[in-house]
């Protein structure tokens, strides 16, 4: 998700500044383990050739905001524990 106003000025012909929208791009997410199962080590790899600069605008009500996340997660977080 990226604000309408944080895209490049070449991208934006058709963009609504004040809108959020979707961006689709290719991401791989390598995770290792140690033998308990325990996470030991995270790689991300980012292909910029594979965004495609054509944006989905999101509807207000779809766009996920750090607040709403917080709230929404509260529930699970709370109950996690770090045995």
């Amino acid at each position: 998700m990226t604000p309408g106003h944080l895209l490049r000025p070449d991208e934006t012909d058709d963009i609504d500044l004040d809108a959020t929208y979707l961006v689709a791009h290719h991401i791989i997410q390598n995770f290792a383990y140690a033998q308990d199962a325990k996470l030991i080590g995270e790689r991300v790899y980012d292909d910029p050739a594979s965004y495609s600069y054509s944006y989905t605008k999101l509807a207000p009500a779809d766009v996920v905001t750090p607040e709403t996340a917080r709230e929404q997660l509260a529930p699970f977080l709370a109950r996690a524990t770090l045995d």
